[in-house]
């Protein structure tokens, strides 16, 4: 949200902050596995050199009840550091001032984050993100719902992660305030320009591999923030490009494709207790999922979830009877994007959306 006040509201934003940052992602990440399980093999080696190391002489100075006890211990009093740690950035709130051709958050003036240097890249299904650096300093601030155009330049590889955010309007004002970018770079796809559409691989897949698929598990995983395939949608046509080579791979008049509305839901022979699962708010994201067919000529449809939440309700849904079915979508899509298409395509009277009842958290 912005300042109210008009003397500064052109010049200072509120950005909320978010429980996982990047820090988190290079602590818990990927790349960081390497040292977790570096970690975890110290941790089995001392308690099998404490167990076993009698039997072949080896004797630690250590109370055999000593050892499960502190375990334990180290084990809560790290779940609770990591638990303060994110309810802690996920209730900060980032005073973004812009201020000439840069950026300072905090009233740390003595960074300032320059506009020059900055780059834009994709907020994986959340929307677009500024990276900011000033020295040795980087921040990443996102702009949740932001849509793009297939002409957007997107300098920096898409992130998973930012450390704050500002709502469409508000990211909108302050990419305007930079001087740099204007047109749909600053204010988003004007009416008639085509907006790009991105599809994700949708993490759901994963309950279609084999308890032993770790391969396939991994690449799955290392794929999450990487978009599969671009569908750009302007008043006329609906365009299907290749995220990689930026290929057209098909292409269509509005009124040759066709849509049609489904709910995924997890089946019970897939999961014993989903009725269980479903139950609670984290069941439902992994559950149940509002999803349609897209129908373009020329290509095997394409099947679009979107799992987005409205405080604690699922955010999405669809009125009436519509589709039941067991196999997740095979891509998953940002909000924004999610109502681009359904707009484009003329479902918007049968789609449901808690987010128009208020409630301005969304996961």
């Amino acid at each position: 949200m912005s300042i109210n006040d008009e003397s500064v509201a052109s010049h200072q934003f509120v950005a909320s902050g978010t429980a996982y940052t990047p820090t988190w992602e290079k602590a818990y990440g990927p790349n960081a596995t390497k040292y977790w399980m570096g970690a975890f093999l110290l941790i089995v080696g001392f308690l099998m050199l404490t167990t076993m190391g009698p039997t072949f002489g080896l004797r630690l100075p250590v109370h055999g009840s000593v050892i499960p006890i502190g375990f334990m211990g180290g084990l809560l009093i790290l779940g609770v550091v990591i638990g303060a740690n994110l309810w802690r950035h996920s209730r900060h709130k980032y005073l973004i001032a812009v201020e000439g051709g840069g950026i300072t958050i905090d009233g740390q003036r003595d960074t300032v984050y320059s506009f020059a240097d900055a780059q834009l890249s994709l907020w994986a299904n959340m929307g677009v993100a500024l990276h900011l650096r000033a020295g040795s300093h980087k921040f990443r601030l996102g702009g949740r719902d932001r849509r793009i155009t297939p002409t957007t330049p997107l300098d920096a590889p898409p992130v998973q992660l930012v450390d704050a955010w500002l709502s469409e309007s508000d990211f909108d004002r302050l990419l305007a305030l930079s001087g740099r970018w204007s047109g749909s770079v600053a204010h988003g796809p004007a009416a008639g320009e085509a907006t790009r559409c991105l599809l994700y691989p949708n993490a759901l897949q994963m309950q279609r591999l084999g308890s032993f698929a770790f391969a396939k598990k991994q690449r799955l995983q290392q794929s999450f923030g990487q978009p599969q395939l671009f569908v750009d949608v302007d008043d006329d046509t609906i365009r299907v490009v290749d995220s990689n080579s930026n290929a057209l791979i098909a292409s269509a008049s509005i009124p040759q494709v066709t849509a049609s509305p489904a709910t995924y839901k997890l089946g019970g022979h897939m999961f014993p207790s989903a009725e269980h699962l479903a139950s609670d708010t984290m069941g439902q994201y992994f559950s149940e999922t509002a999803a349609m067919s897209l129908c373009v000529p020329g290509i095997q449809p394409l099947t679009i979830g979107c799992r987005n939440f409205s405080g604690l309700q699922r955010r999405f849904s669809w009125s009436g009877n519509v589709r039941v079915v067991s196999d997740p979508p095979d891509y998953e899509i940002a909000p924004a994007d999610w109502l681009t298409l359904v707009e484009k395509l003329g479902l918007t009277s049968y789609l449901e959306d808690t987010a128009d009842e208020g409630d301005p958290e969304l996961m």
